[in-house]
């Protein structure tokens, strides 16, 4: 009994096997006619389609690299790519529109040769026979970020003589500096590009300038200051009755006194008065008895590089070494 009901099961899975093969061929056939064309007209244009090759000059090279590390050698902006594929297809392809990619992302600092393999936006159909440099050098170093002071490069310019420049203020006082740590570390401050002084200046005049770049591979935030330059005018005070001090064994004639005439900034020379000058006399190596001699004049620290001694008078003194 169970032989019989095998034998039927086998009998069943072959009727319905050929009755489907049967329906495959003889139901529908116009569409399958239709599929079975276009699938044989599709194989026989891509297979028969002119295959060609094309040098594609000046294809944009980029590199990706770590936000840790810098490129400090000179890197190809470009390269050229010869490709094969459809005629039509290669012809088409402009070089702006691909891009060569070197990835040393996951590279540490270190000097690299590495060859350019990944090329976007390429057909698929096409394919790269060739990239020309086939290596590409890359320096990747360090990258550091330091606060550093900036000085603002001043120039008088057409001042007029009767003018001068007094000081400057810079803001922000500190840039930050970004650049290859071997480049960065040894950089103590930065200066501004040079700023000219017009003829016409106010007492205070502010400019916008930019922070210059000590090198390459390097990049300063904020690159623009802002300097603002402090001038005043120049003149001249006199400073009458000053009493010069006496040196030891120097007998100098009662009522003895001198006038003195400044010259510098008005801002200075407003603070001096007569108790600010020291008038001396030089008589290291004199004989004794009376003798001619050229007084000194000393002014405080804080004058000198701005105050200008244009006159004594008397220019000499009558002194009597004991």
């Amino acid at each position: 009994m169970s032989d019989t009901s095998w034998g039927e099961k086998v009998k069943l899975i072959i009727w319905i096997f050929l009755d489907g093969l049967e329906r495959f061929f003889t139901q529908n056939k116009l569409l399958k006619l239709l599929s079975l064309a276009l699938a044989f007209l599709i194989w026989f244009t891509v297979s028969t389609q002119e295959q060609g090759d094309r040098l594609l000059q000046d294809v944009p090279l980029r590199v990706l690299h770590s936000p840790t590390t810098i490129i400090t050698n000179v890197v190809p902006k470009a390269v050229n790519v010869r490709v094969r594929g459809p005629l039509a297809v290669v012809n088409d392809l402009d070089p702006e529109g691909i891009e060569v990619i070197v990835d040393v992302s996951e590279l540490d600092p270190g000097n690299y040769v590495i060859g350019p393999e990944e090329v976007h936006h390429i057909p698929s159909t096409v394919e790269v026979r060739q990239i020309d440099p086939p290596y590409i050098p890359i320096n990747l170093e360090r990258k550091i970020v330091r606060d550093l002071p900036v000085s603002p490069q001043i120039v008088a310019g057409q001042l007029p003589s009767d003018r001068v420049i007094i000081g400057s203020t810079v803001e922000p006082s500190t840039v930050q500096l970004a650049g290859p740590e071997s480049k960065v570390n040894r950089i103590e401050h930065l200066v501004t590009e040079r700023i000219v002084i017009p003829e016409n200046a106010a007492s205070q005049h502010t400019f916008l300038v930019n922070v210059v770049p000590p090198g390459q591979h390097m990049t300063i935030t904020p690159a623009r200051v802002k300097v603002t330059v402090t001038i005043d005018e120049v003149v001249e005070k006199r400073l009458d009755h000053l009493t010069p001090k006496r040196p030891p064994r120097v007998r100098i004639p009662s009522g003895t006194s001198l006038s003195v005439t400044l010259r510098g900034p008005r801002t200075f020379l407003d603070k001096i008065g007569p108790d600010d000058i020291i008038v001396s006399v030089n008589v290291a190596g004199l004989s004794r008895g009376e003798h001619e001699v050229t007084p000194s004049i000393a002014l405080p620290d804080e004058f000198r590089d701005w105050v200008q001694v244009i006159a004594i008078e008397p220019p000499s003194l009558t002194v009597r070494v004991r």
